[in-house]
C-alpha cells in the first residue's frame, strides 16, 4: 500500500468512531500502529493493515482513554463493545466481573481516585528525596546512634536490653533516641518544607 491509501484508510477509520475531538487522535493512532507493524513486517496484506489499525483505534477510544489501566487484551476488547456478552477466556470469573464493572463505570469514587500509580517524576523525586533524607541522617549519627537505631527498631530490642548490650544505662538509652528522634523529625521536616524551618 502506498503512503496516501494507508493515510485514506486510516481518516475512513477515525471518521466511523462519529468522535469530532478524537479524530486527529485516532488517525495518528492508526497510522502509527500500520507503521510499526510494516516495520516489522513489511510485505504486510492490506486486510492485516486495516485490521491492525482498526484494533489500534479501538484500543485507544475504548480502553485507553478510561481513568484506569485496562489490559489490551481480547476480554477487554469484547467488553468494551458489549459489556453484557459472555467470554471464554482463562480469566476467573470474578476478574472478568471487575472489568466489566470497570469499562461500565464512568465515575471513580473520591478514595478511589488516588489509586493511580506515581509518575516518573515523581518516583524520581521521591528517590532524591530518600538519598538525600538518609544523606543527612548518616551525617548526625555515631557508629553507636546507628547501632542504638539499629537495635530499637531493626531488631525490636527494648531500651534495657539495648543499655545491657551497649554497657549504658537506659536513662542514657533514652535520652539518645529521644534526641535522635528530634533531629530526625527536623531533617523530615526540612525536606517537606524546605526552608520552612
Amino acid at each position: 500500500m502506498t503512503d496516501e491509501e494507508i493515510t485514506k484508510m486510516c481518516k475512513s477509520l477515525a471518521r466511523r468512531y462519529k468522535n469530532y475531538n478524537e479524530y486527529e487522535d485516532l488517525f495518528q493512532e492508526g497510522i502509527l500502529a500500520i507503521y510499526e507493524y510494516l516495520n516489522k513486517n513489511p510485505h504486510a496484506l492490506p486486510a492485516r493493515l486495516y485490521r491492525v489499525a482498526s484494533t489500534r483505534m479501538h484500543d485507544y477510544i475504548n480502553l485507553d482513554k478510561l481513568p484506569v489501566t485496562i489490559p489490551a487484551s481480547d476480554v477487554a476488547r469484547t467488553l468494551a463493545r458489549d459489556p453484557e456478552a459472555e467470554v471464554d477466556s482463562t480469566w476467573t470469573p470474578q476478574a472478568v466481573d471487575h472489568l466489566r464493572l470497570t469499562l461500565l463505570g464512568d465515575t471513580v469514587s473520591e478514595d478511589k481516585a488516588d489509586l493511580t500509580a506515581p509518575s516518573s517524576e515523581e518516583i524520581y523525586m521521591k528517590s532524591e528525596q530518600n538519598s538525600l533524607l538518609a544523606q543527612r541522617v548518616q551525617e548526625i549519627m555515631t557508629p553507636d546512634d546507628q547501632l542504638l537505631i539499629y537495635m530499637r527498631f531493626a531488631e525490636g530490642m527494648s531500651q534495657a536490653e539495648c543499655g545491657e548490650f551497649m554497657r549504658k544505662s537506659r536513662w542514657w538509652i533514652y535520652d539518645r533516641e529521644k534526641t535522635l528522634m528530634s533531629k530526625i523529625k527536623t531533617i523530615v521536616a526540612d525536606l517537606q518544607h524546605p526552608g520552612f524551618f
